[in-house]
């Protein structure tokens, strides 16, 4: 059996994790941001929540690479 403790902390993690990438989704929806600057956020965002869970680079451009790119393309017209 898990610990309550450690559930606790993963869904604490994945928290954190879905706020990063909600952040710089609404970047990319309101602010003005050039290609450059949508390609660094999207990378920036990669590293930090990569940090929060290292191993995990497949789940994350399973997941959220397509959906940062599709912000890019549907709100901003671009392809980063």
């Amino acid at each position: 059996m898990i610990p309550v403790a450690e559930i606790r902390e993963e869904n604490r993690r994945l928290r954190r994790i879905q706020a990063i990438v909600d952040a710089a989704c609404i970047r990319i929806i309101t602010q003005p941001l050039s290609q450059d600057q949508a390609s660094v956020l999207a990378n920036e965002t990669r590293r930090r929540v990569l940090e929060l869970a290292p191993g995990d680079e497949d789940k994350y451009d399973l997941i959220y690479t397509p959906r940062l790119k599709r912000f890019a393309r549907q709100f901003r017209g671009y392809e980063i």
